[in-house]
């Protein structure tokens, strides 16, 4: 689910190193998650990125979570937390 994505930066951004990844792992509601990361550039340094797309019933979630590389060991749990746990409440209208 995540190398149209890739591929797509790749397009914008030759550059881009795809560093780490995982496809098709299960949200802790049952969702299908795929994520990817990457270092870009900021406009005072290198910036660390991770993409996530979650697959709902009737579309698809893009999020991201970026931070500076010197903390991302801090923060990358909590945000793998904040996307394992996005829900599905369609009402319908």
């Amino acid at each position: 689910m995540s190398s149209q994505f890739q591929e797509a930066l790749r397009n914008v951004n030759p550059s881009i190193r795809i560093n780490e990844g995982v496809d098709n792992m299960a949200t802790d509601k049952g969702s299908e998650m795929s994520w990817f990361g990457f270092k870009g550039y900021a406009l005072d340094g290198q910036i660390y990125n991770r993409m996530y797309i979650i697959r709902l019933a009737k579309t698809a979630l893009h999020g991201i979570f970026n931070c500076s590389p010197r903390v991302r060991d801090q923060w990358e749990d909590i945000a793998d937390q904040c996307f394992r746990s996005v829900e599905e409440t369609w009402g319908g209208i």
